[in-house]
């Protein structure tokens, strides 16, 4: 975070441009209330967490947060509140949980949610999308600019919740989600409606051939591991000897090889 950054040893110097945003947000200026959010949330300095906890409590920078999704559709706000569902209070998501919040931010005010943070990410994409160019941004000034890139790999980071995982390569306790590869495929196949290149990639390219007998634009796909393609059934069903093997696998390798960076390691090791 840009001010976190600038101001480590000396959060007294946050002190006027924190009473500048209180008095904006009380006249309901959304820059003020949604800047103001994102320093509750996303800061973990404590020196400067405690400064901030004058001018905004808990309970406000959730209805500021709220309203600049609700009534503004603000995409920094949506990506926010996407992470907040994916990360979960610890009352809500108990020890087998993904991911947790970093040591000094804030809790999350929300159960933890796969659905409820996969719509928030698309409504981030969608909404920034929607603006008309130049994007000008909420609080890109003092909070950073916001990323389209980084929120469409954490919208398909998380739909692979919905996944199968035999192998415990992605998230290695998912109590919460019902499996439904379905959903994730659905999720990969909005991303790559978007033009995001690595959800192409997963979903068999951009000039996707059978697997089988490498017939061009195949219209079905194995509803085991949703990325292999086929011209027919007739055309899966003799492919099968060569695929049962991978079958579990192929999809968690594509995810690895696109984005294997943003998964936590396991909580066993």
């Amino acid at each position: 975070m840009v001010f976190a950054g600038l101001l480590p040893c000396c959060p007294d110097a946050l002190l006027p441009l924190l009473e500048l945003l209180s008095k904006c947000a009380e006249l309901g200026v959304v820059f003020a209330k949604l800047t103001l959010a994102r320093m509750h949330f996303e800061c973990t300095h404590d020196a400067v967490r405690q400064s901030l906890a004058t001018y905004v409590s808990p309970a406000a920078a959730l209805e500021y947060l709220l309203e600049a999704a609700d009534v503004h559709n603000a995409c920094e706000a949506h990506a926010l509140l996407g992470t907040l569902h994916f990360q979960g209070s610890d009352c809500n998501r108990g020890a087998a949980a993904p991911v947790r919040a970093a040591e000094g931010r804030a809790e999350s005010p929300f159960p933890y949610s796969v659905d409820k943070s996969i719509d928030h990410f698309k409504k981030a994409v969608e909404s920034y999308d929607a603006l008309a160019e130049p994007k000008q941004l909420v609080t890109r000034h003092i909070l950073g600019a916001f990323s389209r890139e980084k929120v469409m790999i954490r919208v398909c980071v998380t739909a692979t919740m919905y996944m199968n995982n035999p192998t415990g390569l992605l998230f290695d306790d998912r109590p919460f989600v019902s499996q439904d590869p379905k959903r994730s495929r659905a999720v990969f196949k909005w991303a790559a409606s978007k033009g995001f290149s690595p959800a192409v990639a997963i979903l068999g390219g951009a000039n996707p051939k059978c697997a089988h007998c490498g017939g061009n634009n195949p219209s079905n796909h194995c509803p085991g591991c949703m990325c292999t393609r086929y011209c027919s059934k007739e055309c899966q069903r003799k492919h099968w000897g060569n695929h049962k093997g991978e079958c579990l696998t192929i999809f968690h390798d594509e995810v690895l090889a696109n984005f294997g960076e943003c998964f936590v390691p396991s909580r066993r090791s």
